[in-house]
């Protein structure tokens, strides 16, 4: 049990150095990098929860004062990883915050420029006099001319779809990237507040 709370607290402390260090260039994080820590996080509680009971079987057995104080020292060192976990998942949480914010206000630059294009195409067919296509098709004089006129037709049709899918798609995913944000602001608040409560779990022990 030593090895794996030392094996874990040298896992989380490679990571917050990686997190923290100033010179190093900022890493990209993701959700996964939140789970692998939180899986860190219940494996040490599982730990803490064994030592405990060991510490009730003990209790009131004078004779077993200096196990007891080796279960102790135990149970100060996996709050202690229990910690060290959260303020790395909390710095984590902090860098997921700005990638998810930097691609939030991405995605909203290219909505307004799709959306200026889309009014930009809508504006030259207004001033082409072109935004009826059965005008168009109207000014056939042979047959060739109206299959010729069809496709011209379908390959507008085709852009004017691709921007307005893509305009469509960009809504979507900032709608998206909203939600994600304020989870992730919700979720780095509850660790904050988790940090807390193991801090005074540290004094008590």
């Amino acid at each position: 049990m030593k090895k794996g709370i030392l094996r874990i607290l040298s896992v989380i402390a490679c990571l917050t150095v990686l997190m923290t260090s100033v010179s190093a260039p900022a890493m990209a994080v993701t959700q996964a990098d939140i789970d692998e820590l939180k899986s860190d996080a219940s494996d040490l509680a599982s730990q803490k929860k064994e030592l405990q009971q060991k510490l009730d079987a003990l209790a009131g057995d004078k004779e077993a004062a200096l196990e007891r104080k080796n279960l102790l020292d135990q149970q100060i060192q996996n709050i202690s990883g229990e910690i060290a976990n959260v303020e790395a998942q909390i710095a984590t949480y902090a860098n997921l915050i700005d990638q998810t914010q930097q691609e939030l206000e991405d995605a909203q630059e290219k909505e307004a420029a799709q959306y200026e294009l889309f009014c930009q195409r809508v504006r030259a067919m207004e001033e082409r006099g072109t935004i009826s296509y059965w005008s168009v098709l109207f000014k056939e004089s042979s047959f060739t001319d109206l299959l010729s006129r069809l496709e011209i037709i379908n390959e507008i049709m085709d852009s004017d779809q691709a921007v307005i899918d893509e305009l469509e798609a960009l809504q979507v995913e900032i709608e998206t990237k909203k939600a994600d944000l304020e989870q992730q602001k919700a979720d780095s608040e509850s660790a904050k507040a988790d940090l807390e409560s193991k801090k005074t779990e540290l004094n008590t022990q």
